[in-house]
């Protein structure tokens, strides 16, 4: 399903290269229009990404830590982790909010309104949040708890 967010970006590209180099007329829109999709892309994958645990992890000390261990570093991160993309969800709304009002362009030939990718940021940030968060107690639960919670279960592990 997110692979079909590639679509629009396909069809930006593949117009301009036909537009330039065949018709040698080239577009003003399409390389804005490619940077707006792409980012709207890349920014609302975010949360995605770490619900599906494919975000890029440094293994050097990963590797030789114990599931619990591992769990506690989770911890340590998803702390400064919620604290960053906490403050980006308040910048990145109050900009698009202020883009709403002003109606903020970009200052080109085509001028396109800036608003929109200011709400995806803000949008994908919030969402980004709640997938910390949702990590941030599954975490917790692992590292200091005695309940392990996997995608589709919870174990409970007693002691004795």
């Amino acid at each position: 399903m997110i692979v079909f967010g590639v679509i629009p970006l396909i069809y930006i590209v593949s117009h301009e290269v036909i537009a330039r180099y065949v018709f040698n007329s080239p577009t003003i829109w399409a390389h804005q229009s490619l940077e707006m999709t792409f980012g709207c892309y890349l920014v609302l994958l975010g949360a995605y990404c770490l619900q599906q645990k494919r975000h890029v992890r440094v293994d050097v000390l990963w590797e030789k830590l114990s599931l619990r261990g591992r769990a506690k570093a989770d911890v340590l991160t998803g702390i400064l982790s919620m604290g960053f993309i906490g403050s980006l969800f308040v910048f990145a709304t109050l900009e698009a909010i202020n883009s709403v009002m002003v109606d903020e362009h970009y200052y080109s030939v085509w001028g396109p309104p800036l608003w929109p990718p200011k709400i995806a940021l803000a949008v994908a940030s919030f969402m980004l949040l709640l997938q910390l968060g949702v990590k941030f107690i599954r975490d917790l639960s692992e590292g200091f708890g005695r309940v392990t919670v996997n995608h589709t279960s919870v174990e409970v592990k007693r002691n004795g």
